[in-house]
């Protein structure tokens, strides 16, 4: 789980490039080693802004990654940057493989609106993942803390005809 210098290999976010040097605490457990990581929200989002900066055109675990960050499907990405489900799906089943260029930009420029605040980017996705939900028949998933009893959670998200 670490290397010699102390630092966590993060692949629980779907990307193989991700060493966490701080920030997490590993435990023994009675089932073996658990590792805990602090604000995993926040490592999220330095994790999404590392990639909407870099210079190298996106690959398809980049992609998923974003996508995911969006809270959209496969289609819903495919509808905000002009291609088909099955396109995006290609995309992320490639992982190493760098995305069309145009699409690249786009993204990176939609993500970045978004988590900066944008007002209408924002709504602009919120709608498409509310259209998306309506279509598949998709709830959110939710979760609610009970008051120091833990977390329950209060709705399924069911597949998509695409994968999400």
């Amino acid at each position: 789980m670490t290397d010699n210098k102390g630092m966590y290999h993060f692949t629980a976010c779907g990307l193989d490039n991700v060493w966490l040097a701080n920030g997490f605490e590993v435990k023994q457990t009675p089932r073996g080693e658990m590792v805990k990581i602090h604000n995993v929200e926040g490592l999220h989002q330095a994790i999404a802004k590392s990639i909407i900066t870099s210079s190298h055109r996106m690959c398809g675990a980049e992609v998923r990654f974003l996508r995911s960050m969006l809270h959209l499907s496969q289609e819903g990405l495919g509808d905000i940057v002009g291609q088909s489900c099955s396109t995006v799906a290609r995309w992320e089943g490639d992982r190493a493989k760098a995305i069309d260029g145009a699409c690249d930009k786009l993204l990176r420029i939609v993500y970045m609106r978004k988590a900066d605040g944008d007002a209408k980017i924002g709504k602009l996705i919120d709608m498409l993942i509310d259209l998306d939900e309506q279509k598949h028949g998709r709830a959110k998933t939710s979760f609610r803390e009970n008051e120091g009893k833990g977390w329950t959670k209060e709705a399924v998200r069911l597949q998509s005809t695409c994968a999400s």
